[in-house]
């Protein structure tokens, strides 16, 4: 029998078409304002014309939360007859159908976000969106998203997408260690007043405790291996990229030293050659 061969490619996230979708949907903006209230657990609705659409994007979007998981209500597209279920006060990620969303229902939809996908806007808001991320994270999440709007549509999208997001989990937590964690020390340990503040709710959070207990149980697992190579784990992709931001800081180190040794080995040169002239004219 003929045999077929099927190649995946090393990077699984270039299977993530939804990353594609949410690209299309959105702007860096309104990316961002998303992002911020789901890390803060409120409730967020996408709203939209197209079933296929609407479920994309509400899984890109839990995917982009990496290394974190979203651990309340998540339904891709809400039955008509379950729309109330939005009205309910407690955390709800969930898609829905533009003709199931009636103005009224709308009304009643508090703390959190309704996004309109079709006009890439958000039709409902706490008001407080723009300012849930720390400025100096948002910065370079948004010049991120802004080179993935300027690439022709392709995989390398997905990429970017999820690499976008999950370097603003490794600027903040690259150093964390899950198993001596002290919440206060290590947000002290930040430099921007703005990023303690942020760190401080998103402590709280149901996604950032779990994550912790699995991540102390992940190093636990990593030290009685003696650091060897481990079964394929949840962290193993966050976990690399860790690894691979310290090398680039030890290069990046290295490197400044063996400027430093330069300049300072011909600081000496030129200052034997002065000594020498000195000592010529003093003759």
């Amino acid at each position: 029998p003929d045999e077929i061969t099927i190649l995946r490619p090393n990077d699984v996230r270039l299977e993530n078409a939804e990353l594609t979708v949410l690209n299309d949907l959105t702007t860096s903006d309104l990316l961002v304002m998303i992002f911020g209230t789901l890390l803060l657990e409120r409730k967020v609705i996408l709203l939209g014309k197209s079933i296929s659409q609407v479920s994309a994007c509400v899984m890109a979007l839990y995917s982009i939360l990496y290394p974190f998981q979203w651990h309340h209500t998540i339904i891709s597209i809400v039955p008509d007859q379950l729309v109330e279920l939005l009205q309910a006060p407690f955390p709800f990620f969930a898609g829905v159908l533009k003709n199931s969303l009636t103005d009224d229902a709308l009304l009643h939809i508090e703390d959190g976000i309704v996004v309109d996908l079709d006009a890439k806007c958000l039709l409902k808001k706490c008001g407080d969106e723009a300012t849930l991320i720390p400025e100096t994270l948002k910065k370079s999440l948004k010049l991120s998203l802004k080179i993935v709007e300027a690439v022709e549509k392709g995989q390398v999208i997905n990429v970017l997408m999820a690499e976008a997001f999950h370097q603003f989990f490794i600027k903040l937590f690259a150093n964390l260690n899950a198993s001596n964690f002290d919440k206060n020390n290590f947000i002290e340990m930040q430099k921007d007043q703005a990023t303690k503040y942020f760190l401080e709710w998103f402590f709280e959070t149901v996604m950032f405790k779990d994550f912790i207990e699995r991540k102390k149980e992940n190093e636990k697992q990593r030290e009685a291996n003696g650091g060897g190579v481990l079964a394929p784990n949840y962290f193993d992709l966050f976990n690399a990229k860790i690894l691979e931001k310290s090398a680039t800081l030890t290069n990046q180190q290295q490197r400044k030293h063996f400027q430093t040794l330069m300049k300072n080995s011909k600081q000496k040169k030129r200052n034997m050659k002065d000594r020498i002239k000195d000592f010529l004219n003093h003759k």
